[in-house]
């Protein structure tokens, strides 16, 4: 994370947008939590409501019960679906807020602090409803969510090791194909044909080989998240039913806890995935602190602000390049006055560019001074 502290200081400035987006995130995790209860509470209802529907049986009572019964899921289902309704509005807010740089640094301050928000929230208020109701058949539920975690971040590595070989692959051969016919005269006088076809057909493979790596992983990595949450399904049912037949619990518990194994699998298994995106953010943001924290040596000493006639003037000027030694100006004196113009020609080597560069003080000098307007270009 010392790397990703440059990035982290800005939360304290957007903090307000933060504390919305995780007030909208709870609010969304409520509404996601009530269809489960009242799925608990609709399982309840039908199986008491068919026994008294049935005692009722060649009685005029049975028709007014089914009627109450009919009207009862109804409420509930509507219950269900506004519930539904509002948690999408709140997690369209929770994406408006939560602050959204480049690529894999943009990973992190957006998708991986919004839904690592959103795991710690889910678990802290689902986790400990869930305990609440039967403490046996949570842990059941919850057994197989580790292994997903675990197995998403080491699978989620992989992926993004192969598909940047991908890339790095596709690079070399767009451009072996883009120097092959910029160079398509040189290779037919030389006879080269057959030997840049060799060399095509070696880079094609090895595209070709690394994107079937990849689809194997991938083929392999949705059956898995799919087994292991099935898994959890299953073991939620097992348990279940052995708790319903020692009478602890009803039937609808059963029904409610399978809705909460699928709210808390996503967050589960976006954690793997977070994990890898925080430490791809922080190799990607460790490069761009390089840069950001290169100090400039050409500054100025006055900082003078006014408008520019155009009058340059070189005296004396001599310039050598620190990297490599080269001399590239010396003794070089002239003056351009505003509105004319001058012709400076030369091979190549000679100074041109340098002089541009100087009179826009990418360089400084070595010797002499450059002004502008009777101003030193240093000040």
């Amino acid at each position: 994370m010392k790397d990703l502290a440059h990035i982290n200081k800005y939360f304290l400035k957007y903090k307000y947008h933060l504390i919305f987006g995780t007030f909208f995130i709870i609010i969304a995790n409520v509404f996601g939590i009530v269809p489960a209860v009242v799925v608990r509470y609709s399982f309840d209802l039908i199986y008491r409501s068919y026994d008294i529907y049935e005692t009722f049986s060649g009685f005029g009572l049975q028709e007014s019960t089914f009627s109450v019964f009919a009207s009862s899921v109804i409420i509930l289902a509507v219950m269900i679906l506004t519930s539904a309704l509002l948690r999408g509005i709140f997690m369209f807010f929770m994406r408006q807020s939560i602050i959204e740089d480049v690529s894999k640094v943009r990973m992190y301050i957006g998708p991986a602090i919004m839904y690592g928000i959103n795991l710690v929230t889910l678990f802290l208020m689902v986790i400990p409803f869930m305990f609440s109701i039967n403490a046996k058949l949570t842990l059941y539920a919850l057994i197989p969510l580790p292994l997903l975690s675990i197995s998403i971040y080491f699978v989620n590595n992989i992926i993004n090791k192969r598909s940047e070989e991908i890339q790095k692959s596709v690079s070399n051969l767009s451009t072996f194909v883009q120097e092959s016919f910029s160079g398509i005269r040189v290779i037919k006088s030389f006879i080269r044909e057959k030997a840049t076809a060799d060399d095509f057909e070696r880079e094609s493979n090895d595209y070709k080989d690394k994107s079937l790596k990849l689809a194997f992983v991938n083929a392999l990595f949705f059956p898995l998240v799919m087994g292991l949450i099935g898994l959890s399904v299953i073991l939620t049912v097992y348990g279940g039913s052995i708790e319903v037949l020692n009478g602890k619990i009803g039937t609808g518990v059963i029904a409610e806890f399978i809705i909460y194994v699928n709210m808390l699998t996503w967050p589960v298994a976006s954690l793997g995935w977070i994990i890898s995106i925080i430490q791809r953010a922080a190799a990607s943001q460790k490069r761009i602190n390089e840069f950001l924290e290169t100090k400039n040596d050409i500054l100025s000493t006055e900082h003078i602000e006014r408008d520019i006639a155009g009058a340059i003037v070189f005296d004396k000027v001599n310039f050598t390049y620190e990297d490599s030694g080269i001399v590239a100006l010396k003794d070089i004196s002239f003056s351009v006055h505003p509105g004319e113009s001058i012709a400076i020609i030369g091979t190549t080597g000679s100074g041109k560019s340098t002089i541009a560069n100087l009179i826009a003080r990418l360089y400084d000098t070595t010797a002499g001074a450059i002004k502008i307007d009777e101003i030193d270009i240093k000040a």
